[in-house]
């Protein structure tokens, strides 16, 4: 498995999340189930006032695993 962190924002919300994966696709749609079942928190930011949503994601190599976000792993 491999980290991804995954961060989105859309409309002054966003989110900064890793999820450990077998690949990005699943990354993704892992944690939109995780949102969706409101097992993550988005934070009302007030500043990314977009009307699309933005996502980036980046590989975690091991030397990043102890990064100061939150861990959410593939079911």
């Amino acid at each position: 498995m491999t980290a991804y962190r995954i961060r989105a924002s859309m409309g002054g919300q966003q989110l900064d999340h890793v999820v450990e994966a077998a690949d990005c696709t699943e990354a993704i749609l892992n944690l939109s189930e995780q949102v969706d079942q409101g097992k993550v928190e988005i934070i009302e930011d007030g500043f990314t006032g977009n009307t699309r949503v933005h996502i980036t994601y980046e590989e975690l190599y091991e030397s990043e695993k102890n990064r100061a976000v939150n861990r959410v792993k593939a079911a």
